[in-house]
């Protein structure tokens, strides 16, 4: 089943307060647009968000396909693809938030800025069983951008991400990194990698 914006947006709001107990499972979420959060906004909410399909969505600044804004959602086996933002996270962009992640696939979303698939700001973050595959930024990070925040990741693979300036997969600043189990093929940058 198919949620479509139509080309208005989010397609689907949480902001509300909710909690656990609101599901989100099964459908497509396409053609929002929006500001930020073009398929899905989560605003001081705590959602869960599984079997998902978040593509072809836009947003003005931030968060193409997803925007979440001081949430503490839980995501399994959602795939995003084909999103864009103007700025950063084509895919997924997340800002003081406290967020699980299970069985992501993050494939061919945009940004004109940083982080084509994702993007984690002042965020603690489990990122397990990921696959980010063709994601573009104009600028740096193509797959996934991590800023002041902490980011567990695990049995994750980033292929064939490409970024206009630096950071073709994997970009982090001011913030802690654990990693394991790990691959990294074919990504690309104009600098650094």
């Amino acid at each position: 089943t198919t949620i479509s914006g139509g080309g208005t947006g989010p397609v689907v709001k949480f902001m509300g307060g909710e909690g656990p107990s609101s599901v989100l499972r099964g459908f497509s979420i396409s053609d929002g647009h929006a500001f930020s959060g073009g398929g899905i906004l989560v605003q001081e909410s705590s959602p869960t968000l599984e079997g998902l399909v978040v593509r072809n969505n836009s947003a003005d600044e931030v968060g193409g396909g997803a925007y979440l804004w001081n949430a503490a959602a839980t995501m399994a086996d959602v795939r995003f693809a084909g999103n864009q933002a103007g700025t950063h996270g084509g895919g997924l962009y997340m800002v003081g938030s406290q967020v699980e992640l299970t069985g992501m696939r993050f494939e061919g979303n945009f940004a004109f800025g940083h982080a084509g698939g994702m993007s984690i700001g002042e965020s603690a973050v489990t990122l397990d069983n990921v696959t980010f595959v063709g994601n573009v930024a104009h600028t740096g990070c193509g797959a996934l951008s991590v800023s002041g925040s902490e980011l567990d990741l695990s049995h994750a693979a980033f292929l064939n991400n490409w970024a206009g300036s630096s950071c073709g997969a994997l970009g982090s600043g001011g913030s802690v990194v654990r990693a394991s189990n790990v691959l990294f093929a074919g990504n690309a940058a104009l600098s650094c990698g």
